[in-house]
């Protein structure tokens, strides 16, 4: 059987619940190891960055704040227009 953990490129693991928040971080690491920059040193600078379980709860955290930011400002802006 094939294993399935090798997508898993930074080599985080999610084994509680508690750090299911991390899943974003991942998604994102994800998606820039998967789109890289043009030439060998775009190549370079993507795996680096996906490789590095400090970059996971970077991305995390900043998913999460900017998720905060935006339903904060609907919010606000629900309350001001009604």
């Amino acid at each position: 059987m094939q294993r399935l953990d090798r997508d898993n490129i930074p080599g985080i693991r999610i084994d509680s619940p508690s750090e299911r928040w991390l899943i974003p971080g991942m998604v994102i690491q994800w998606l820039l190891y998967m789109n890289p920059g043009r030439g060998f040193r775009g190549v370079a600078a993507s795996t680096r960055r996906a490789r590095s379980p400090l970059m996971t709860y970077v991305y995390s955290v900043l998913f999460y704040a900017g998720l905060a930011f935006f339903v904060l400002f609907l919010f606000g802006y629900l309350v001001r227009s009604s």
